[in-house]
């Protein structure tokens, strides 16, 4: 459970997009930037056997989910806390969608989308086995969401200053919660039934968290 840091700065603006499309993207296509806007931007990750942690901040860019184009792509979503920015996500539906500061969101890699991030974004994400079809791209009524939220921020802030047992529970907390989360998500009626359901999404999170 180590952590990795990667940035554009270290690279010449003429190579940066060729570097970070290689490294920084394993399951998305990522769009060359304008010819006057070389990529600026910094990742940060921390993984372990069981899912990815990240944060990124950029510059205005854009990626591309093509499962059919990307091996294993089809098996992740990505659960996202925007931080700064916003992200808009357009399907190849037509559907579209606007995910602002402070928001949960969530990727499924298998669906074919283009994916917009706004000038001086920063988020803190989660790559994690795909589940079920059917779940919201926006996680805001979701009874786990505010732990969730609390659990990445918490990590984008700690990762590179706790040690490594430390920054392992952290993580393993995170993706518990995520995966606690996203049924709830997929069922948006029973998540809005207000305080018996926020409140057994806390008495959850609270049960796990101390596990």
């Amino acid at each position: 459970c180590t952590v990795e840091l990667l940035s554009s700065h270290v690279v010449e603006p003429a190579l940066r997009y060729d570097v970070w499309r290689d490294r920084a993207h394993r399951w998305v296509n990522v769009a060359p930037p304008p010819p006057d806007a070389p990529l600026d931007a910094e990742l940060l990750t921390l993984r372990d056997h069981g899912c990815t942690f990240g944060t990124m901040s950029s510059s205005a860019y854009a990626t591309r989910a093509n499962p059919w184009r990307r091996t294993g792509s089809a098996d992740m979503v990505v659960v996202s806390l925007i931080q700064a920015g916003q992200v808009r996500i357009r399907a190849r539906t037509g559907e579209s969608w606007c995910i602002s500061e402070g928001s949960l969101g969530l990727y499924d890699l298998a669906r074919p989308a283009r994916y917009e991030w706004s000038a001086s974004s920063r988020e803190a994400f989660l790559v994690l086995p795909r589940a079920p079809n059917g779940l919201a791209v926006v996680l805001e009524n979701c009874p786990l969401a505010p732990a969730l939220a609390s659990q990445l921020t918490l990590l984008s802030s700690q990762a590179q200053t706790l040690d490594e047992p430390a920054r392992a529970g952290l993580l393993a907390g995170a993706r518990a919660l995520a995966l606690l989360a996203l049924p709830q998500a997929g069922r948006p009626g029973q998540a809005d039934s207000a305080a018996e359901g926020l409140a057994a999404g806390r008495r959850a999170a609270a049960l796990r968290f101390m596990e």
